[in-house]
């Protein structure tokens, strides 16, 4: 049972709220605690403590009726007999909708998140969907997690570091992203703790002394500032902000733990009523205390992409370097609460206007969550997505102009192409150089903060290059161009496959493909199990499938076997099933494609070429494209994809040698094996293997160094068709 000041907290204590809305409030922890009943926590507490927590901390924030009511159900689908229909009749759509977003990503708390885990990365996915429905979702989750942190002492070990790790990678950059600069802070204390304890409590005691020696330096400067403002007239708030020990603890790491280093340990806030008073705090600090140069910086004109806003300066002051921090009421609610404080501000709680659509849910600085989602809808490769993840997401944020002076939010180290993406897919497409503060620079520049950047685009048609996939950084960038390259390279193969059939049928006495009527063009793609021409195209251009196999379907006509028996039963011999394939040893078929600029094609000499990202591509050895990159690539073969088998038969007594030796030989000749059957007879074994890939300049001395193994008395080679 919930104690009596969990009640009062829960009900009385929210004063802000009308009427209805305590009613609707205490209902909704009426139905939480018979919900939960029974339900402890680890720590022997009732169940009922944590939403009740969950749901002070909405409340602390400034967050409507119906985001609190959310938080004090937001288990209850989960781990009760509570479902969802329940809930939208007792407490409207809105709770309901917050609730099933919060319950769909519940997997997080289960699961350690890593972003090489394509589970945990469909697990951001979900959050991601539930945050674009309606983003007061990620304010509960958030909550919730800040409370669970709090608390997570009195769970084994084992667990407290998965939740730490998850928290410090996952939940803290949210925060961040949402400008939620406070929550951001206690999440990586509390992980920091948990994860390397011995590290925390150093420092915090080295820290400790340092913090209230500069404190004490301080209070002369703050006492000087107090009667200056007086005098001018402006009434401000004073206030120390002292930097998180987690923030420090990287800071440090980069400056070989020297503390003199740390100019913002501990900086000076000044909360204004104004934007005006603002700047005219700024001007009586300088007037008061000279500023060092190249260190102020204003986050107001210019706010950070998360929706920070401030100055900073720093100054020189009783022989201190210090930071000063200059905001007014409105930019420190949101300086500390972010995507929080946008709802207490702007006034998009629980209207009718949010929950239609007619009024925007987010302002431009939230606008990446859509943009998110937007883009990881058009991915499927998961590796792709985790990339996309890492660097949209978690990565450090800059903010460009254009020359219109729209803001545009990037991941840091984010180039011209990039930003062009950003804007428009067509304009990134068409992308063919850019001005960066009215310089022209190279598209493969990364931007810095503040950069105008301006585009220069093809007029006509896209022209994407596959190089810059090598330094393009967001994850839309790289899923368009892929796509273009892709739609590219299978427009030239499908062109190139159609004229190679062309030339090889009139070369042999045929017509054209085309020629043909539609009904027997039908069944020979379906008996080559192929859907459509343009298949049948692309396979014969990127060398998977020979002309040679086209006319041998062709002949396959009983009219023309009677007419012609002897021409097609030659046809018929000559035409391997076995396809050739180019591969890379040791890299898996499926992470391996041809390049569209050499179109390289069986029996011609090729490498294998490893872009910066990792993207394996078969080139012609003499491709200009490579020509200066040969450091980059690596031996590439013909495959026969196959459907050959060899039958080994040999003495019964050397049977284990025998395999072991084919097993060797089927390595060091780079064959692939679909199965290998044993049978025994009287004195002889026999191993029957069937292939599925052999390197086709290797097929022959396979067969012949099987012949040459201890015990083996033949080795039969045959081709068997695919039909």
């Amino acid at each position: 049972m919930a104690t009596k000041a969990q009640e009062s907290v829960a009900m009385s204590q929210m004063k802000r709220f009308t009427d209805d809305e305590q009613r609707s409030i205490e209902q909704a922890y009426q139905l939480a605690r018979r919900a939960h009943a029974g339900q402890k926590r680890k720590s022997g507490e009732s169940y009922i403590a944590h939403p009740v927590a969950v749901a002070q901390i909405l409340y602390a924030w400034q967050l409507d009726a119906t985001t609190v009511e959310a938080g004090l159900l937001h288990d209850v689908v989960e781990d009760t007999d509570v479902d969802l229909p329940q809930l939208e009749e007792s407490f409207g759509q809105d709770v309901a909708r917050i609730v099933d977003g919060v319950t769909k990503i519940g997997q997080l708390r289960e699961s350690r998140v890593e972003l090489e885990s394509a589970r945990s990365v469909e697990n951001i996915r979900k959050l991601l969907v539930a945050m674009a429905k309606d983003v007061r979702v990620i304010l509960v989750k958030l909550a919730d997690r800040l409370h669970n942190m709090r608390t997570l002492k009195s769970l084994a070990r084992d667990k407290q570091l998965r939740i730490a790790r998850e928290t410090l990678d996952v939940y803290a950059p949210i925060a961040n992203r949402l400008g939620m600069g406070d929550v951001k802070a206690e999440l990586e204390d509390l992980a920091f703790e948990i994860l390397e304890p011995e590290k925390y409590r150093l420092l915090k005691k080295e820290s400790a002394p340092k913090v209230a020696r500069a404190k004490a330096a301080l209070e002369e400067v703050v006492a000087a500032l107090r009667s200056e403002l007086k005098s001018q007239n402006i009434a401000a708030e004073i206030e120390f902000r002292i930097k998180h020990l987690y923030s420090l603890h990287r800071k440090l790491a980069k400056y070989d733990h020297d503390f003199t280093r740390i100019r913002d340990l501990i900086a000076v806030r000044i909360i204004t009523d104004s934007l005006e008073e603002c700047y005219r705090v700024l001007g009586i600090i300088h007037s008061m205390y000279p500023p060092l140069p190249h260190y102020i910086k204003d986050y107001i004109a210019v706010p950070k992409p998360n929706g920070y806003q401030s100055i900073h300066t720093t100054v020189l002051g009783n022989q201190d370097i210090f930071e000063v921090q200059i905001r007014t009421k409105e930019m420190h609610e949101y300086a500390e609460h972010g995507l929080a404080a946008h709802f207490h501000y702007d006034g998009q709680k629980n209207t009718q206007a949010y929950v239609s659509g007619s009024v925007p849910a987010l302002t431009k600085k939230y606008k990446w969550i859509q943009n998110l989602l937007d883009w990881q809808e058009q991915l499927t490769n998961e590796k792709n997505l985790q990339e996309g993840f890492k660097l949209d997401l978690f990565k450090e944020r800059i903010f460009v102009f254009s020359p219109k002076g729209d803001l545009y939010d990037l991941p840091r180290g984010a180039t011209p192409v990039d930003f062009a993406f950003q804007v428009h897919t067509q304009l990134g497409l068409s992308c063919r150089g850019a001005k960066v503060n009215d310089r022209i620079v190279p598209l493969d520049q990364p931007l810095e903060n503040r950069d105008i950047v301006e585009i220069f685009a093809f007029s006509k048609d896209p022209k994407p290059s596959r190089d810059w996939l090598g330094f393009v950084v967001t994850a839309k960038a790289r899923s368009q161009i892929k796509n273009w390259l892709l739609l590219a390279d299978r427009s030239a193969e499908e062109q190139q496959g159609r004229d190679l059939v062309d030339e090889y049928l009139i070369q042999h006495g045929h017509g054209k493909w085309q020629s043909y009527k539609l009904g027997l063009r039908k069944d020979i793609l379906k008996r080559l199990r192929l859907e459509d021409e343009p298949s049948l195209f692309v396979a014969i251009g990127e060398g998977t499938l020979q002309p040679s196999e086209v006319l041998r379907e062709l002949m396959y006509r009983p009219a023309l076997i009677r007419k012609q028996p002897t021409l097609v039963t030659n046809l018929m011999r000559r035409a391997r099933t076995a396809r050739p394939v180019p591969l890379i040893p040791g890299i898996e078929r499926q992470h391996v494609s041809r390049a569209g600029c050499c179109a390289p094609r069986y029996p011609e000499h090729i490498v294998g070429f490893v872009s910066r990202m990792g993207v394996f591509r078969i080139h012609l050895e003499n491709c200009p494209e490579i020509a200066t990159q040969r450091e980059r690539c690596v031996p590439a073969y013909w495959y026969y994809d196959s459907s050959d088998r060899i039958r080994v038969q040999g003495d019964m007594q050397m049977t284990a040698g025998i395999l072991r030796a084919i097993s060797q030989h089927l390595h060091a000749y780079d064959a692939h094996a679909n199965s290998l059957k044993e049978t025994l007879q009287d004195d002889t074994v026999q191993f029957d293997v069937l292939l599925s890939l052999v390197r086709m300049d290797k097929l022959t001395s396979l067969v012949r160094a099987l012949r040459r193994v201890p015990g083996v008395t033949s080795v039969e080679h045959t081709v068997h068709s695919r039909r």
